[in-house]
């Protein structure tokens, strides 16, 4: 997905690759010699093909699916040298325009698992050395849950021990998968729909 938007049994996937710039404050502005200037702009336009993405789908259920990391958080563990080119928070920013309930991203190696968007989304680090190395007595993907039906709006990986939704939110009702996410590495995104067994 490079721009493109899916819908997959209910749940829409917006995917791009993202680029770098950097996070917050000391991401790097469009100022200088025209080769930063293009850098910068290169940033800007994932960032509006991933906003255009997710303005197509209609579902309940959003998924953004990116190999540069949206937010610092999953970058930390990564050289601060490196930053700038491990992602950007230009990506964040339609993220947090859209009912987004799930992030997914590679290319931050050294990084952490998991990290938060400013408006609370999670975002989860599913670079193959990362998982290997975090994971190694597990097969390198991991399978995440989406609610169905209402839903408390959060997105937990499967093998979390927190079988219901967190107190005080959606009422205390009952966590309900519905289809699982599998991501391995930082390009491939097998899909597995319930309990049919059945991939896509």
């Amino acid at each position: 997905l490079d721009g493109d938007a899916v819908e997959i049994n209910g749940i829409g996937i917006a995917g791009v690759k993202g680029f770098g710039g950097g996070f917050g404050r000391r991401a790097l502005g469009p100022w200088g010699e025209t080769i930063i200037k293009q850098f910068v702009h290169a940033a800007v336009d994932e960032a509006l093909k991933l906003e255009a993405a997710l303005a197509r789908l209609r579902t309940r259920h959003l998924i953004a699916l990116l190999h540069y990391a949206p937010v610092q958080d999953t970058a930390q563990g990564e050289p601060l040298e490196i930053f700038p080119f491990i992602g950007s928070s230009r990506l964040e920013e339609p993220i947090n325009r859209y009912p987004v309930s799930l992030v997914l991203h590679g290319h931050a190696h050294r990084g952490q698992l998991e990290g938060v968007t400013k408006s609370g989304v999670r975002v989860y680090n599913v670079s193959l050395p990362l998982l290997a190395r975090s994971f190694p007595d597990r097969p390198t993907f991991r399978v995440f849950e989406v609610p169905a039906g209402e839903s408390d709006g959060e997105t937990r990986p499967a093998h979390s021990t927190q079988s219901s939704p967190p107190a005080g939110s959606a009422g205390g009702r009952p966590y309900e998968p519905s289809a699982d996410v599998m991501a391995r590495d930082d390009t491939a995104v097998p899909l597995g729909v319930g309990a049919s067994g059945r991939n896509i």
